[in-house]
């Protein structure tokens, strides 16, 4: 997820800059921001699959997810629902509440990372797992897929019936009506 996040936004920098700014950046630092973004993700993601260095990217990556989670929940609690920009030009939607769940998911995973400690690498861990383990794993993302768009298509429910717009699908950095 960052090594595509990365290579996105290396290749559609102009995005990085539009997005930095819509979730309030402030201007002096919205270059340098829209510069070291993708590195940053880039360096997570080697850091992730190399086992010496899985932890560290993991801490990293909590760094940087706990930015983005700071950034989206600051933008919906003021009714606004900037582009995230995410993947650069191969995806890009308005913040919500799916954007947000899905970055704590993540941000979970990169626990689990720091929890499990130093051989906690991919492969290191994919390449011990028995059958009965990956079987138990799929079933586990099954389940929290279903279970994070089950949340996400309730939330979206309930912002129906109550007139709010906040996880609609609204281009652009909009404001809720008053």
């Amino acid at each position: 997820m960052f090594a595509v996040a990365g290579l996105a936004k290396l290749i559609d920098r102009a995005s990085v800059r539009d997005a930095a700014r819509a979730f309030g950046v402030p201007g002096p630092l919205v270059a340098p921001v829209a510069t070291a973004l993708p590195f940053a993700e880039l360096g997570v993601a080697v850091a992730l699959v190399i086992s010496a260095s899985a932890v560290a990217g993991a801490i990293a990556a909590l760094v940087l997810l706990g930015t983005f989670i700071t950034g989206i929940a600051i933008s919906l609690a003021r009714g606004r629902q900037p582009d995230c920009r995410c993947f650069g030009q191969v995806h890009s939607a308005p913040v919500g509440w799916k954007t947000l769940i899905r970055n704590v998911a993540f941000a979970a995973a990169a626990i689990f990372v720091v929890a499990a400690g130093p051989s906690a690498s991919l492969r290191d861990w994919s390449v011990s797992m028995s059958g009965l383990e990956w079987l138990a794993l799929a079933v586990a993302i099954v389940l929290a897929v279903a279970f994070v768009v089950e949340g996400s298509l309730l939330v979206d429910k309930w912002h129906r019936s109550t007139g709010s717009s906040v996880g609609s699908s609204r281009r652009g950095d909009r404001k809720r009506p008053e």
